[in-house]
């Protein structure tokens, strides 16, 4: 029989804790069809039988595939290949930039594994015979040469990625837009601002800090942890209660502040992505005229209707949107100075600290002013609560009230009792 290799366990005989195995049944079973599918395999006989020395013949005449390219390399390509069509088809494919059958993915894969002259080369100076060839050396002899392989599938796979390029950089720069927009032009916000200065200007009486004409935004982050003499009430509570009780309709400055809660992304970093579509851009263009110059016939009408109109196209596209990421630049950084900032402190000024700054203060202000609205009704319907409690008893809703009220009045509504006749006779006077 064929060996179990575990690690038997024994009982103790006594003086043991209850166990699992206690409990184990061991059912009867067929011993027999037991030892016929799990005894031990019978050495075979050292003298090979015709079928046998058929076999070993045929396994030693099984050709060995030979692998001459880097191992990295070769199993990169064999991966690659099992998700190609033949090598035939794939050039039909590249010729007719056929979305169908080469996608993104595959674009990309092509492109890092095109073969190199010197691998090339290795496989042909070795003389090995084609049938010996491993699969990746042999697509490598079949592909290699191919016109304009690599320019046009880099040109291709910029035309693929370049509308998610392109409406993720203009997204951005819309984004950027608005929230500069609502912020210099909300009235609210210079309001609350206007109440903020009047305040710290009486605060800071006497001092080098009063008679400002503005402050820098950083001073938002303090209000919450200034607080009166009791330690009760923050200045942003006392800022809220004012502009509640002035300006009722501060109350919304969140919601129309919510713009500048999508701004994720500096300038620097919003110009690196321009910069970066463009390098792309001029890179397909250069490839684009290296294929046009290889290229002849139907692959070359394909390449220029395909790449070369969407290029000119393109290139319209992101010289507009770098003219618009440059005006909008300049835009925030003059929104920074609007603010009362130098230059020298706007240049170093992100948007993220800009506009971050902003619109948690929003947030916490209105979330006060909720907080205040919420105090305001709660007691307006105390007020109405007791004013209608005041009106049931007045109108004879209260029964004990009403009738003492009808009793002083002489309006109970009562009979009086007509006066008892007496049955004795009346004493005559004398």
């Amino acid at each position: 029989m064929k060996p179990l290799y575990w690690k038997r366990i024994i009982l103790a005989p006594t003086n043991r804790t209850e166990s699992l195995w206690d409990q184990v049944l061991e059912p009867t079973f067929d011993t027999k069809e037991f030892e016929d599918l799990f005894c031990q395999k019978k050495k075979a006989s050292s003298k090979p039988t015709n079928e046998d020395s058929s076999a070993a013949t045929t396994t030693t005449e099984k050709v060995k595939l030979v692998s001459l390219i880097d191992i990295k390399k070769s199993n990169s390509i064999a991966f690659m290949l099992a998700r190609l069509p033949p090598v035939a088809e794939l050039k039909k494919a590249i010729d007719q930039m056929d979305a169908a059958i080469l996608h993104k993915e595959n674009i990309k894969t092509l492109i890092s594994n095109i073969p190199v002259e010197a691998d090339y080369q290795l496989i042909k100076s070795s003389e090995t015979p084609i049938a010996n060839l491993d699969r990746p050396e042999k697509w490598i002899l079949e592909i290699y040469g191919f016109p304009a392989m690599k320019e046009r599938l880099t040109a291709w796979l910029f035309q693929l990625e370049y509308s998610d390029m392109y409406n993720n950089i203009k997204q951005v720069l819309d984004k950027l837009s608005l929230a500069i927009k609502d912020t210099k032009s909300n009235e609210n916000l210079k309001k609350i601002f206007g109440i903020i200065l009047v305040l710290g200007n009486h605060m800071n009486g006497g001092s080098g800090r009063g008679q400002a004409d503005g402050f820098n935004l950083e001073i938002l982050d303090t209000l919450t942890s200034t607080k009166d003499v009791e330690n009760k009430v923050t200045l942003l509570e006392y800022v809220a209660k004012i502009s509640m009780e002035k300006y009722p309709k501060t109350l919304q400055l969140a919601t129309e502040l919510d713009s500048l809660s999508n701004v994720q992304l500096s300038v620097q970093d919003i110009q690196t992505d321009v910069n970066d579509l463009e390098g792309h851009l001029n890179i397909a263009k250069n490839l684009s005229k290296k294929a046009q110059d290889t290229l002849e016939g139907g692959a070359l009408s394909k390449f220029k209707s395909g790449i070369c109109q969407f290029l000119e196209t393109a290139d319209k596209e992101v010289t507009s949107l770098k003219d618009a990421q440059k005006k909008l630049v300049e835009e925030f950084y003059g929104l920074v100075e609007f603010f009362g900032y130098t230059k020298g402190q706007s240049s170093s000024m992100t948007c993220q600290q800009f506009f971050g700054s902003i619109y948690s203060f929003a947030m916490l202000f209105s979330k006060q002013c909720q907080k205040i609205e919420k105090e305001r009704e709660n007691t307006n319907k105390m007020q109405n609560a007791t004013g209608n409690e005041s009106k049931k008893i007045a109108g004879g809703a209260d029964p004990l009230a009403a009738l003492a009220n009808a009793i002083k009045m002489g309006q109970t509504g009562l009979r009086k009792r007509p006066p008892v006749q007496s049955t004795e006779p009346a004493i005559q006077q004398q």
